[in-house]
């Protein structure tokens, strides 16, 4: 199914944990799964990311996160990510 789809219903703040695993080439998917990701994820949940890359503060503050926790494994950028206001 379409993930992004699936987190733009979820009703908002209401899941502790989302999980964003977009296929490697696939880039554009990024930024409209953790914005739909924010919007979705409670006050004290956290959204856990992997990307080829790694996602900075300014790009993650566009879409009201921050970094609980990085890391780096191969290719692999892993994000533990929460909401600003935390």
């Amino acid at each position: 199914g379409d993930g992004i789809a699936a987190l733009r219903q979820a009703a908002p703040r209401s899941l502790h944990l989302v999980l964003i695993d977009p296929p490697f080439g696939q880039h554009g998917l990024f930024e409209p799964a953790l914005q739909a990701a924010a919007r979705a994820v409670a006050t004290d949940g956290f959204i856990y990311l992997e990307a080829p890359q790694a996602f900075g503060d300014e790009a993650l503050a566009a879409s009201g996160l921050r970094a609980h926790r990085r890391l780096k494994a191969g290719a692999v950028h892993a994000h533990l990510l929460c909401l600003l206001s935390d």
